[in-house]
């Protein structure tokens, strides 16, 4: 099983306008996700002046997609579709 770090932060003074951020960077321990949540929380911060609220990590199943799964050319391919 992965773990997908996702984190949840705010614009400073407007605790209900919000931003869930999710990592592609997946985790193969629950200890690492924590970490990655950490360092994600750090440059939210740092790069977007938002507040770090919340953050949690999700358990990847079994045959869930993700970006590991994907080509880079495929996935070019479905953004440059998702255009049309």
């Amino acid at each position: 099983t992965m773990f997908k770090a996702i984190v949840l932060a705010c614009v400073i003074g407007a605790p209900t306008d919000c931003i869930e951020f999710h990592s592609i960077i997946y985790s193969k321990t629950r200890e690492d996700c924590r970490s990655r949540a950490m360092t994600m929380a750090k440059d939210i911060w740092e790069i977007a002046n938002l507040t770090p609220m919340k953050w949690r990590c999700e358990p990847l199943t079994e045959g869930q997609l993700t970006l590991w799964n994907l080509s880079a050319p495929r996935l070019l391919e479905l953004r440059l579709s998702n255009r049309a």
